[in-house]
């Protein structure tokens, strides 16, 4: 028997405390759970000084119904860490999930995502415990690609985050993390095809070529990647530097003999050179751009320079800024195709690379032009936070490049970071303030401020679950 004496705050303000055991205590909400007097249960359990949640879990042991009353008591009380635990032991793990987070323990919430298959919420919950590794598995199979190479790559997985880079079109963040990769490793022949294939892609054909050309005149194949030695030979004989994809083909040979994909190939590009001999075509040069140290392509995040000067984002970090440009696309747009529209939620978050785009109001007939922003100015930042309908539209005037921020995956970002959420928040908190005051001070000079909006308490829902 547990005699410990326990303090209860008075209920009204200068009222006493008095001290009675934890056991009467205990027993008393107990049996105003059982009474159905949720609300008494509530207000001492609230008043008590100690914690006696531990003690009312232990009493319900596995009596379902008494559960369900203690999860509606922890619930209405805010205690949400005893309200998780208690709707995981009756089997509500999206529950106990939501309330685990609340509660900031961000690994067990982790764990009960995962209970019910709800990968993305898993993924946020591991990210937000520093987990970036079992957060970027769980983002991959929640379909999540962009969260998922961006925790890939905090965990040091650069491959991977490379890999999922190059599926979801972000190539020049794909560029960096390959570039970080080290090159002694058995994963070397794969991120230079990579790297060709990024380059062949944006245009660059001759650093293309000369990234293929160090790689198959300074590296030999091994037996486990005869095909990705092959995909570089071939790539160099598009280019038409047949010479070179022959002696990479060569040295598939001299390692697997009866290689069929390697045979077929030598065979075709020696067709190739003897047609090109005999038409005395004079032989392609190979680049020069790649150096005694090897080839470094350096890449640059196209729009970066915008992004990070917008005050929203003043306060993150280096790597902050290039979590939330992974979110981003660069998008063209011709003229009068329409960025926002009136009367409609935000979806994202634009910022202009070149051009000009319009800001206009539409009233029936009548078009009234509000802005023209060009090159570094933004449109859409509060549809991030805020799912109001805008109040004019915005439309491209002539041909333009604009970075697109859309909000659900900013949002998940959001959610899954708090210390950037904090950042982020603060400063759309300042930037309301100084609206509000602008606000009142012309109000005040118009004749006095009216009476505000009627707000209602912020208190939880009755109950989670039914009695019984």
């Amino acid at each position: 028997m547990i005699t410990e004496r326990v303090a209860i705050r008075g209920k009204t303000p200068g009222s006493a405390d008095y001290f009675t055991s934890a056991d009467k205590v205990v027993d008393g909400m107990i049996n105003f759970l059982n009474q159905g007097r949720l609300e008494d249960a509530t207000d001492v359990y609230m008043r008590c000084q100690a914690d006696l949640g531990f003690m009312l879990i232990t009493r319900a042991e596995n009596d379902q119904a008494l559960y369900k009353q203690l999860a509606n008591l922890f619930f209405r009380a805010r205690d949400f860490q005893k309200a998780a635990m208690a709707c995981e032991e009756l089997g509500a793990y999206d529950k106990a999930a939501q309330f685990y987070h609340q509660a900031g323990d961000h690994m067990l919430a982790a764990d009960m995502a995962a209970r019910i298959g709800d990968h993305l919420l898993a993924g946020q919950m591991f990210e937000q415990a520093g987990q970036y590794g079992h957060a970027a598995e769980l983002y991959e199979q929640g379909e999540a690609k962009d969260r998922a190479a961006s925790c890939f790559e905090r965990s040091g997985k650069l491959l991977r985050a490379a890999r999922l880079y190059v599926n979801i079109g972000k190539e020049d963040r794909a560029l960096a993390c390959l570039q970080r990769v080290p090159t002694e490793g058995g994963d070397a022949l794969e991120v230079s095809v990579l790297v060709v294939g990024i380059l062949e892609r944006k245009g660059a054909a001759d650093l293309a070529a000369a990234k293929a050309i160090e790689v198959i005149s300074t590296q030999r194949p091994s037996t486990t990647q005869p095909d990705l030695w092959l995909d570089l030979a071939e790539r160099l004989a598009g280019y038409g530097y047949l010479p070179q994809a022959i002696d990479g083909v060569k040295k598939v040979l001299d390692l697997v003999i009866d290689h069929p994909r390697a045979n077929e190939l030598m065979a075709t590009l020696q067709t190739r050179s003897m047609e090109t001999q005999n038409a005395q075509a004079s032989p392609v040069a190979a680049p020069t751009a790649a150096t005694e140290g090897g080839l470094t392509v350096v890449s640059v995040m196209q729009g970066f320079d915008q992004l990070k000067q917008l005050a929203l984002f003043r306060d993150l970090s280096l790597q902050e800024l290039r979590d939330v440009h992974a979110l981003c696309s660069v998008q063209r747009l011709e003229a009068g195709e329409r960025l926002i529209a009136q009367d409609r939620p935000g979806q994202a978050l634009w910022i202009v690379i070149k051009g000009e785009i319009e800001v206009r109001k539409v009233a029936g007939e009548k078009v009234t032009q509000l802005a023209q922003l060009g090159e570094g100015e933004h449109v859409g930042e509060m549809s991030l936070v805020d799912a109001a309908p805008a109040s004019a539209e915005v439309i491209a005037k002539g041909s333009v490049d604009a970075l697109r921020l859309d909000q659900e995956g900013f949002s998940r970002l959001l959610q899954a970071n708090n210390n950037l959420a904090n950042k982020v928040y603060r400063v759309f908190l300042h930037e309301l303030c100084e609206r509000l005051r602008e606000t009142s001070d012309l109000a005040a000079r118009a004749g006095g401020l009216g009476g505000g909006p009627k707000t209602e308490p912020l208190i939880p829902a009755q109950i989670l679950f039914e009695k019984g």
